[in-house]
């Protein structure tokens, strides 16, 4: 595969996970706006996580993650277990919101501190629904094992490690999510990389 084929796969599945992220997210999201008292997750364990805001930088870093990983792949069979990892962590999180819609019951409360339109952006886009599994930290889950494959030198590997700890725990103290929503999540995307499409599954050259 040429490199200008290979940079022309990334760009068309980083496109193709992204719409079906977004399509996804907003769908099960209008369904959870439509819906009034709706549960949430929240443990007597959460009442102990502390808000940080200047953690929202953390959180919004997968971001920049998601678009990197499809660039930072070796072949053709690394972008595609990627791509259909991200798809299949994606898709099984709308199933569970559209089946089991929640609201997170705490609002963050930011004022006008620098971090201010940092939430409010981020509230324009989830609503504060779309709770367990966490598809942030199942999203985390896929990127963590696909960079930490890639990366040879151990500082490497302890620098995803670290980043991806710090994410998902940014999750917690930005209050976007509960400690049941991040372990679901964690649990998910285990499942779909260690089990459903492991390395050695249908796509692996002979």
């Amino acid at each position: 595969m040429t490199e200008r084929s290979s940079r022309f796969q990334s760009v068309t599945l980083l496109m193709a996970c992204a719409a079906v992220f977004v399509a996804g997210y907003q769908l099960t999201l209008r369904r959870a706006l439509r819906t009034e008292d709706l549960p949430g997750s929240h443990g007597p364990w959460d009442a102990w996580v502390p808000f940080w805001p200047a953690s929202i930088v953390v959180y919004g870093s997968i971001n920049v993650a998601y678009v990197l990983a499809f660039f930072v792949v070796r072949d053709g069979v690394g972008l595609h277990r990627l791509a259909a990892r991200l798809l299949l962590v994606q898709l099984a999180c709308f199933a569970c919101f559209a089946w089991w819609p929640m609201r997170m019951q705490r609002r963050p409360d930011v004022g006008d501190t620098v971090w201010a339109p940092w939430f409010q952006a981020l509230a324009s886009f989830d609503g504060a629904s779309n709770l367990v599994p966490s598809l942030h930290v199942a999203i985390l889950g896929v990127l963590w094992s696909h960079f930490r494959a890639g990366a040879r030198a151990r500082w490497a590997r302890v620098g995803v490690d670290a980043w991806a700890v710090c994410v998902a725990l940014s999750a917690l103290t930005t209050w976007q999510h509960n400690a049941m929503d991040v372990v679901a999540g964690a649990a998910l995307a285990w499942v779909v990389v260690r089990w459903v499409l492991k390395d050695e599954a249908f796509w692996k050259k002979p």
